[in-house]
């Protein structure tokens, strides 16, 4: 794959999977490349991952490269280990280059005339080898302006055994030594420094000088050098520091006890935030002179390596009791402790900061709900003793998450814990008021009472889900209806009401503003609900429509409607009130489950209606267009029949065929509209 511009060539054989198309690309790089006409060229970039390249060939497109005044070389090589390529020296005299990158099977052979004044970034990983031990120095040592430099020693194969940096005007050095590698000892010279990061995982006994860089900001190190706080005591000036060391060696805990002893001294001038990881026995203690060091730090972000360092931690931490660090009476303002596990020797740490932390503003512990139930932890915390007033325990973000995790009724509850908490949960977007929660008649009134006062001080801008069940007539309509419409006016996402009521459904609990809620994705219907859809809705977002075991569908005189659908498959009671006197078309799938079923219609089509809901077992019917009735069905289930007359216009016929279809009927009620058709009817029956 090619890419050949005209101040840049990046090439890469990543994608070329076979010998013959290397062959291809490596001809038309050696035919084309030395008749490039770009007078500078700003990057140059070569992948290549395959041993049919040859190392001349590629010293000989580096040469090209470099005498367009080069900028940026980039070279990953990966090849034969023990076949690396040597590039050529005329690299290491190029005026123009200003960045230069290489990994992979390079080794790294710097001549005695090197002269790279324009460098600034330098980039040696991981893979690249290096000639000599002076390799190194002599290249950083002819590069002037260097501010950025990235060398990743390799693990296995490289003989470096002395590693010096000393540059005077670099800015950014990031040194990683693997476990593998055996080096001797480390130089490192940066007074103009001011980001360091050292990743030393050597298990090989080594030393490491490092000198003063009161320019420092910031620094990162992670590394098992047995002498942790000589290496600490270089980078005293930094504002900015991530320790995570993992020392288990005698000479480190010599040190340890020097410092317990005061014969050393570690001292923080400028450090604010301070970020450490647990992943040492001994933590603690390096935590109690970090914290007595640093006497301005602000911040202090723990997190958690290895539960089991914890194992003698409370015998050391006992000395941070004999005098409180400095910084937790005069300066931190944040502690944040990730991976929190809740252990005992934990919670006393964290306790013994809120303690006494005078200045503290937030306090953030996060963890694994497997380690630790957050509502639990939450609770125990927010119960210890503070030294601060204004200190949070954890961001209100983060603390509405938790409480989103319990029950609302529990989440309710929390108000009584501080303040702070008082209206914390009015900030959940998940509301959910169940039954079995207040199924009692002063439990219904109860919750009645809280919702009428609180929910329209709900604060949420965006109500995800608003669940309610009801188990009795002890709630009244119209208030179900204000929270409804209190939960559309907040975005509403998901509406999911079980009104479970002895009596049929009788008066409308939602309100019409539900039905033009732009926001509404999911709506969920159960029980006695009477739905009363009016003239105008618009309902964009809504993916899914749920009505289980019982629909009340109310259809005004007044609405031009031009149809309905319905298909309810488990559904156990059905009230159908269609007054709607405009020609529509109704289509009602098949009820299997139908038990109860209340049909009051004008539409002439009263057959197909009929024919979907055969397996009730009680009906009643109040119709004018069950005079239209038609043969051809049959109520195997039917135990109990209501027909209300409005005519009488063949009534004979029509309680011919409802007999004749139902065989397993119990009971049969007759009523009439009025006394007329009554006595009509009486007459009738006798004639």
């Amino acid at each position: 794959m090619i890419y050949i511009l005209e101040h840049a060539l990046h090439l890469k054989t990543a994608t070329i999977k076979s010998s013959s198309e290397s062959d291809k690309l490596q001809y038309f790089l050696d035919r084309n490349m030395p008749l490039h006409r770009a007078p500078v060229i700003e990057s140059f970039r070569l992948k290549l991952t395959s041993s049919r390249f040859k190392p001349e060939n590629i010293n000989l497109w580096v040469a090209i490269a470099v005498s367009h005044c080069l900028r940026e070389l980039e070279i990953l090589y990966e090849s034969d280990p023990d076949k690396p390529i040597i590039l050529l020296s005329s690299l290491f005299t190029c005026k123009s280059l200003a960045v230069l990158k290489l990994d992979g099977d390079i080794l790294l052979d710097v001549p005695r005339m090197v002269s790279l004044p324009s460098l600034k970034t330098l980039k040696l990983l991981q893979s690249v080898r290096y000639l000599y031990d002076e390799s190194l120095q002599r290249l950083l040592s002819n590069c002037p302006i260097l501010e950025d430099l990235v060398v990743k020693l390799r693990g296995y194969g490289d003989t470096m055994q002395k590693l010096t940096v000393v540059v005077p005007s670099l800015q950014s050095l990031s040194l990683f030594i693997p476990y593998s590698h055996e080096i001797a000892e480390y130089v490192i010279e940066t007074p103009s420094l001011k980001y360091f990061k050292l990743v030393d995982y050597s298990d090989n006994d080594h030393y490491g000088l490092i000198e003063n860089m009161p320019y420092l900001i910031e620094a990162y190190v992670d590394c098992c050098c047995p002498d942790i706080y000589s290496l600490i005591n270089s980078i005293t000036y930094v504002k900015r520091l991530t320790i995570c060391s993992v020392v288990n060696h005698f000479p480190f805990i010599i040190s340890f006890y020097a410092i317990l002893d005061g014969l050393v001294t570690l001292v923080f001038n400028q450090l604010e935030h301070l970020e450490v990881c647990l992943c040492t026995v001994l933590f603690s203690n390096q935590l109690v002179q970090l914290l007595n060091a640093s006497s301005k730090l602000k911040r202090l972000d723990i997190s958690l390596m290895d539960v089991s360092s914890f194992m003698i931690t409370l015998i050391f931490f006992m000395g941070m009791y004999v005098t409180v660090p400095e910084c937790l009476l005069s300066s931190l303002q944040s502690l944040n402790w990730l991976e929190y596990t809740g252990e005992p020797q934990e919670r006393d740490i964290v306790v013994y900061i809120l303690k006494h932390a005078r200045h503290l503003k937030t306090a953030t512990i996060t963890s694994f709900e497997s380690d630790v139930p957050k509502f639990e932890m939450i609770k125990e915390l927010a119960l210890s003793p503070r030294a601060s007033t204004t200190c949070q325990l954890l961001p209100d973000e983060l603390l509405v998450k938790i409480l989103m995790s319990v029950p609302t009724k529990v989440a309710v509850s929390t108000s009584i814990l501080s303040k702070r908490w008082e209206y914390l949960w009015m900030w959940l977007p998940k509301l959910e008021y169940l039954h079995r929660d207040h199924c009692s008649e002063p439990g219904c009134k109860r919750l009645q009472s809280f919702l009428d006062r609180n929910l329209p001080l709900h604060r949420a801008p965006v109500i995800e889900t608003f669940r309610l069940e009801s188990c009795s007539s002890h709630f009244k309509p119209e208030n179900i209806s204000m929270w409804v419409s209190t939960a559309v006016s907040h975005c509403l996402r998901e509406l999911d009401i079980l009104h479970d009521d002895t009596e049929p459904a009788k008066s409308n609990i939602l309100p019409s503003n539900l039905f033009t809620c732009k926001s509404l994705v999911i709506l969920k219907l159960v029980g006695e609900i009477l739905l009363d859809v009016p003239r105008v809705v618009s309902l964009p977002s809504l993916k899914t429509l749920k009505l289980q075991s019982s629909l009340s569908l109310y259809i005004p005189y007044c609405q031009d409607i031009d149809g309905f659908v319905i298909e309810t498959p488990n559904l156990k009671y059905f009230k159908l009130m269609d007054h709607s006197i405009s020609d529509h078309y109704c289509l009602i799938e098949k009820m299997p489950c139908l038990i109860e079923a209340y049909l009051e219609v004008k539409l002439p089509d009263m057959k197909s209606i009929i024919g979907s809901i055969t397996s009730v077992k009680r009906l009643a019917i109040c119709s004018e267009a069950i005079m239209m009735l038609g043969e051809g069905f049959v109520f195997n289930q039917l135990e109990h029949l209501e027909v209300c007359f409005c005519t009488l216009f063949s009534s004979d016929r029509v309680i011919e065929l409802l007999l004749k279809a139902s065989s397993n009927l119990k009971r049969l009620d007759f009523s009439f509209m009025d006394v007329s058709l009554f006595v009509k009817f009486f007459f009738f029956l006798l004639g």
